[in-house]
């Protein structure tokens, strides 16, 4: 009978675990990991149009890069076909994003896109296209970020080497914009340098400031048409702003050449007021002046502006005697260079911007002298 009873007892005693004995992996844990099993996609990158998925601005960072650069792949590659506006539009619209990766994309697509534009037999369909991005940036030029602003400049550079009669006017006022926006009234030394590549491009197309008056004064255009009801109007003989018209009575476009040439004058003397302005204060009167390298290079684009607008007449009344038009030593740099070559490259490009702006004072001053 005690032996059952032992028995018995022995089913509710607890088990008495030695030291040291290892548990059952598992027995008391709590196991967070799920299972998933992964979808295959038969449709790969190379299927995928990267424009549909680009027009959507709520893509991160990583998918902007992927379809962007299979943007650039495409466009490179196919030279039969060029994408319309609407689409270089959803392209531009990245090219004030956070991500210097994303615009230099944007930048890369566009400088692609330049190049196919001007191998096109009739450039004059993409005007429309070119005003569009000047939208852009302008936007850009203007950014908070530094970073944003130094992309939209270079942009703006690919856009004034190839230069379209269409965004004329755009460029104009972005660069009076610049200007008028500034604490001084007046441009960086990038600025300067685009400013003057605009001037030699439009010198040839846009008429002096001298002749500004006499362009409006002259015959406005008209509206012909025909007995065949399909007229025409073209305004300053671009053929993308062509337009149909049925059945006219009477049109008058004098305002159109007037407010062209008064953005071209008021473009002109904002340019020669900064130029003027910014030569008087960095170079001054006097036998010697000494200046950084920054300032040396802006006022040799200064100068070189000058030259292109013909408007010595100002400076002259500054400087009465030639010699008080200075001679420029430009101001060494402190900082001491390991490299003995580095150093002298950089003292022999002191020596040639010293050189360079000393020229085009020495032609001021036989000018000066001539003109006496």
């Amino acid at each position: 009978m005690a032996r059952k009873r032992k028995k018995k007892n022995s089913d509710f005693q607890k088990i008495k675990l030695k030291a040291g004995k290892i548990l059952p992996k598992h027995l008391n844990e709590a196991r967070p990991e799920i299972k998933a099993k992964k979808i295959q996609i038969n449709s790969t990158i190379e299927s995928i149009d990267p424009i549909r998925f680009l027009s959507n601005s709520s893509i991160n960072t990583k998918l902007k890069l992927i379809y962007l650069t299979k943007f650039n792949k495409i466009i490179s590659q196919d030279h039969s076909q060029l994408y319309d506006g609407e689409q270089i539009q959803i392209i531009c619209r990245y090219l004030t994003d956070d991500d210097n990766r994303v615009r230099s994309e944007v930048l890369k697509a566009l400088r692609i896109y330049f190049k196919k534009i001007n191998a096109w037999p009739n450039r004059s369909q993409f005007s429309p296209t070119l005003m569009m991005i000047m939208t852009f940036v302008s936007c850009g030029s203007t950014h908070i970020d530094q970073s944003i602003r130094n992309d939209s400049e270079k942009l703006l550079a690919s856009i004034i080497e190839q230069h379209d009669s269409s965004i004329t006017q755009q460029l104009m006022q972005l660069f009076m914009t610049k200007i008028t926006s500034s604490t001084f009234r007046s441009l960086d030394s990038k600025f300067y340098q685009l400013l003057k590549k605009f001037i030699y491009k439009i010198n040839e197309q846009i008429p002096s400031v001298s002749n500004v008056e006499q362009q409006v004064a002259n015959e406005p255009k008209k509206l012909i048409w025909n007995d065949d009801h399909v007229n025409f109007l073209q305004l300053n003989d671009r053929r993308s702003l062509n337009e149909r018209f049925s059945n006219p009575s009477s049109l008058n476009l004098t305002f159109q050449n007037i407010a062209q040439n008064n953005i071209d004058k008021l473009f002109f003397q904002t340019v020669k007021e900064m130029v003027i302005r910014d030569i008087k204060s960095l170079i001054g009167i006097g036998t010697g002046r000494v200046l950084s390298q920054i300032d040396s290079i802006k006022a040799i684009n200064a100068l070189e502006i000058i030259r292109q607008l013909d408007c010595y007449k100002e400076l002259f009344q500054f400087w009465n005697n030639p010699d008080e038009i200075p001679r420029i030593t430009l101001m060494q740099d402190n900082q001491q260079s390991t490299r003995r070559q580095l150093m002298d490259k950089k003292n022999q490009r002191i020596y040639d911007v010293q050189v360079h702006i000393n020229r085009l004072l020495n032609n001021l001053r036989f000018l000066k002298i001539k003109n006496k």
